[in-house]
């Protein structure tokens, strides 16, 4: 298979749980012998601990009609085998030019948000853009030589907004590599001075989407009754208010805001429950992270991924979305009495391994150019 040739495309190359599967996925075909690239608009500075030595990628600095524009140029001059999306414009640009400038490449279209989450949530010039995408999008998708969707209910979803027979592939992110546990068990500082108190943990970026408006309040509840502490590991818009929010709750010291970290996994396992209460994802990246490390888990049943994850709660308690007072009832459950054995946490968070989700894309990739 050495001379196949990928791409990926990426709008933006942030830190976060998308550019980790889409490294995952492009090493894994290089290991195998397929040569693969990224393209993207921009490498945040965050972003480069994520970078591999053995994948390249190319960022075209520039604004996002210049972007397209030169990677149209790059796809024109490269015309790689396959070409895979992962952001809906991008997907649909690509599709749109492709008899004119690409004939040859195979295109993957990959989903990995919900397409009703974010457009149910959004108003004004908001929605009016992601209507018109999701209007392009139904008459262009279907050109795609394979739909591939992180998980079952993002595929239900696409089928919903965009056409009923589209057929859809579901290859779950990959989240558990070689280096997974090792990774765990790097040592850190931890925030406070004992480890003596419960401690609940999120960890991703502090965006409106994310809820931490709703964990605080929940966590005001359970602090007034129990000790216990909440460590929120990420950077984003919403931090400000977060912080503010917590000073008003009087949280004190009880809740320690430490920022981004390259690595997240020691301050999940150190922790007795992590927390994910969002008003929607496509997948939930860092629910399998927390199983894998043995933490239990609580989660707001949103579009388009805990409780498949969690599969309908059997690995992590789900709660309806928008309730604090649900939210912190189930908090409290878990920190009195372990929802789910480690064991058990362990083995399910092993089926979102990077081995499984790299084997599943060479697959598609032969089934695709019939070799």
């Amino acid at each position: 298979m050495s001379r196949l040739s990928a791409c990926f495309l990426l709008s933006r190359f942030e830190a976060g749980g998308l550019e980790r599967v889409q490294m995952h996925i492009a090493a894994g075909l290089v290991q195998v012998g397929i040569q693969t690239e990224l393209v993207t608009r921009k490498v945040d500075l965050q972003a480069h601990v994520l970078l591999r030595p053995d994948v390249p990628v190319h960022a075209f600095a520039s604004s996002r009609i210049g972007f397209m524009y030169r990677l149209s140029s790059w796809l024109r001059k490269t015309e790689p085998h396959v070409i895979v999306t992962s952001a809906n414009d991008i997907g649909c640009f690509v599709l749109l030019l492709r008899r004119l400038f690409w004939r040859r490449s195979r295109i993957i279209w990959t989903q990995h948000l919900s397409l009703s989450g974010p457009l149910h949530a959004s108003k004004g010039a908001k929605r009016m853009r992601l209507l018109f995408e999701l209007w392009l999008m139904r008459r262009l998708v279907k050109h795609a030589d394979m739909v591939v969707a992180v998980s079952r209910s993002v595929a239900d979803d696409m089928k919903r907004l965009l056409a009923q027979n589209l057929p859809v592939r579901v290859i779950f992110n990959p989240v558990i590599g070689e280096d997974f546990e090792q990774q765990s068990l790097e040592v850190i500082e931890w925030p406070w001075g004992d480890s003596a108190v419960p401690t609940v943990v999120f960890v991703g970026r502090l965006a409106q989407v994310k809820r931490l408006d709703l964990l605080l309040q929940a966590f005001a509840q359970c602090f007034e009754i129990m000790p216990v502490r909440l460590l929120v590991v990420g950077d984003g818009p919403e931090a400000k208010m977060a912080a503010d929010l917590s000073a008003e709750l009087c949280l004190g010291d009880a809740c320690k805001f430490v920022g981004y970290r390259e690595n997240p996994l020691p301050w999940i396992r150190n922790a007795d429950v992590l927390v994910l209460c969002s008003d929607s994802e496509g997948f939930g990246l860092v629910l399998v992270e927390a199983m894998a490390c043995g933490t239990q888990v609580v989660a707001t049943d949103c579009p388009d991924g805990p409780a498949e994850v969690l599969v309908e709660g059997r690995y992590g308690r789900l709660v309806s979305m928008g309730d604090a007072d649900a939210l912190a009832a189930a908090i409290q459950a878990s920190l009195r009495f372990p929802f789910v054995e480690v064991g058990d946490l362990k083995e399910r968070a092993a089926e979102f391994s990077v081995e499984r989700a790299v084997a599943q894309y060479v697959e598609l990739l032969k089934t695709m150019l019939r070799l």
